[in-house]
């Protein structure tokens, strides 16, 4: 479209190559969107459906672009039963039912479990680190620094576009927690649009082919805009076989919204669980749960009084929710809770401060407490009620989160799989950029990462895109095979002694080493009689077991490379 001098033009900022991150949401079920046939597969939306922008491949991940679009295309259908959908029973019910009309189908939080928090923990957040969506009564600090902003595209300016919108923060948060004592200059900036085209303020920005804009209203019915429920940018682990590793999430309540005067619709329980709770889908089957609402700090004045509306999570690999102090590396959670909720207005566990709907909470301070606030809302250009009488005053609700920091690399990537190498893949079995060959799943083959340092190590090892529960061998290697040799499905870069370090089983295609209590790679590699010195280079890759024969007589194959200067 002809964007013309008057606009401002935003660019899609943040991450490295944002503008083509792929991004999966979801929206609430009183938006104009839901029972619209999806561009892709057709079917109408629902509010338990996990959608992409109309932007890409037909019914794959894709991302935001400028201009008018499509309605969305349903990635992850919330009725179907995994790999291909979430499994939730009631969804399936209420396909069709048009928005507004109550039926038990809310997805409310969103996260595949590779949010990258891990390295904020001391280190702080910098500058959009946090994606977040809010409803259509939030209003933000007025006047912030960095339009379009909450304030500019909310309800108070007349645009009433923000439930729609993503924002991120604006200004670096030097450490974590971060309570007392935002600045003013604290704020947020508008990311990704709902519609992709000129707001009534002026800007334009990247949009998801939603509906703008939501005016806050009170009572039930259906309203003329939609609202952002759950959020995810990055990688999105699905292929056209269904999903390939967990998807977490969470169901909506069936206490009063005391801003908009109804109840929500209940989806939790009519599916036997809990609103605070995060659920995962189970293959043929209902969701199960992932993590309980005591270990969050919620429910404690009773089952089902607390709502879990946002969710990030960086997940260890290790089946079920390992919170600190369990021997493994942490699973680390990040969420908020509905307006409603009744730990709003308790004391938080780590400061004292009285728990807000725009705050970005985690696990509590000690066992049998409230939720810890992580990031306070003002940090991120909220209008909090903390410490104002509750009567018919709320805060800004934090609808959608999404955190993305940047891990510490060590070392570098080499050997991809993906036709950049002289050898290529051994039946034309390119896997996707920076991956090793496909295999039999069709997940675009494995890529091999490394996190952590050094000197002291604490190198960490990550495949992912392998099958599910792949026995995995990490192998060092002490020379370069710069053309690469076949090996078994895949392509190998490495030579001279092999050494395989550890051996462990995939857990929905992701395996790490070492994590706990298992050696370092310096350690296991000096038990192995390979001593790292300093300086020393030594390649890495891991063989991954493929039982099917769909390429070579192997049946295994091989993850992108990893090259460590120790």
């Amino acid at each position: 479209m002809k964007i013309q001098n008057s606009l401002r033009l935003i660019p899609f900022l943040g991450l490295a190559g944002m503008a083509q991150a792929q991004i999966s949401f979801s929206v609430d079920y009183l938006g104009s969107t839901v029972s619209l046939p999806s561009t892709c597969p057709g079917l109408p939306i629902t509010a338990g459906d996990i959608l992409t922008p109309a932007t890409g491949a037909p019914c794959q991940p894709a991302s935001a672009v400028i201009g008018g679009l499509p309605p969305p295309s349903i990635l992850i259908p919330g009725g179907l039963p995994a790999p291909m959908g979430l499994g939730i029973p009631s969804v399936a019910g209420c396909t069709g039912v048009p928005g507004g009309a109550p039926c038990p189908a809310e997805l409310d939080a969103l996260s595949y479990g590779r949010d990258t928090i891990q390295n904020s923990a001391g280190t702080g957040l910098q500058v959009a680190n946090i994606f977040f969506s809010v409803d259509e009564f939030a209003t933000g600090i007025a006047g912030g620094p960095f339009a379009p902003n909450v304030w500019s595209e909310g309800v108070l300016t007349g645009v009433k576009d923000h439930a729609a919108d993503v924002f991120s923060n604006s200004l670096a948060i030097p450490f974590v927690p971060a309570g007392p004592g935002a600045p003013a200059a604290a704020g947020n900036k508008g990311r990704i649009d709902g519609d992709g085209l000129a707001s009534v303020s002026g800007a334009i920005y990247a949009g998801l082919g939603l509906h703008e804009p939501r005016p806050p209203m009170v009572g039930p019915g259906p309203r003329i805009g939609d609202n952002i429920d759950g959020l995810d940018i990055g990688p999105v682990p699905v292929t056209t076989a269904g999903t390939t590793a967990p998807v977490f999430f969470s169901l909506d309540g069936n206490f009063a919204d005391p801003a908009r005067g109804i109840n929500n619709l209940g989806t939790a329980q009519a599916n036997g669980f809990l609103p605070g709770m995060v659920l995962t889908q189970v293959a043929g089957g209902p969701p199960a749960v992932y993590a309980w609402p005591q270990q969050l700090g919620l429910d404690l004045a009773g089952p089902g009084t607390d709502d879990l509306d946002a969710l990030a999570l960086q997940e260890n690999a290790i089946p079920g929710f390992q919170p600190a102090n369990t021997g493994v590396v942490p699973d680390l959670i990040l969420f908020s809770v509905r307006r409603g909720s009744a730990v709003i207005g308790m004391p938080d566990s780590q400061f004292g401060m009285l728990i807000c709907e725009g705050d970005i909470l985690t696990v509590p301070a000690a066992g049998g407490a409230t939720p810890a606030i992580y990031v306070a809302a003002e940090w991120l250009g909220l209008v909090s009620n903390r410490g104002l009488a509750p009567a018919g005053l709320f805060g800004d609700e934090l609808d959608a989160l999404d955190v993305e920091t940047s891990l510490p690399l060590v070392g570098q990537p080499y050997c991809s799989g993906d036709g950049s190498l002289p050898t290529p893949c051994p039946c034309g079995n390119f896997g996707n950029p920076g991956a090793g060959c496909n295999n039999s799943a069709g997940t675009g083959g494995a890529v091999l990462t490394a996190t952590g340092s050094t000197v002291p190590d604490t190198v960490v090892l990550t495949s992912s895109g392998e099958l599910p529960t792949s026995t995995s061998i990490f192998l060092q290697g002490t020379n370069l095979i710069a053309n690469g040799v076949t090996f078994g499905d895949g392509v190998r870069c490495m030579g001279g002694p092999l050494r395989r370090l550890y051996v462990k089983n995939a857990v929905a295609g992701v395996v790490s080493a070492p994590i706990g209590a298992e050696p370092s790679i310096t350690t296991r590699s000096a038990a192995l009689g390979d001593i790292l010195l300093p300086g020393t280079t030594r390649y890495y890759q891991v063989q991954y077991r493929d039982p099917a024969n769909f390429c070579t007589a192997a049946l295994f194959n091989a993850s992108s490379g990893y090259v460590i200067t120790w």
